[in-house]
């Protein structure tokens, strides 16, 4: 499992990851 991105500027903060 990936753990959740940073906040990027112009990106969406995609959820936890299988």
């Amino acid at each position: 499992r990936y753990s959740s991105p940073p906040t990027l500027p112009g990106h969406t903060v995609y959820p936890d990851l299988s």
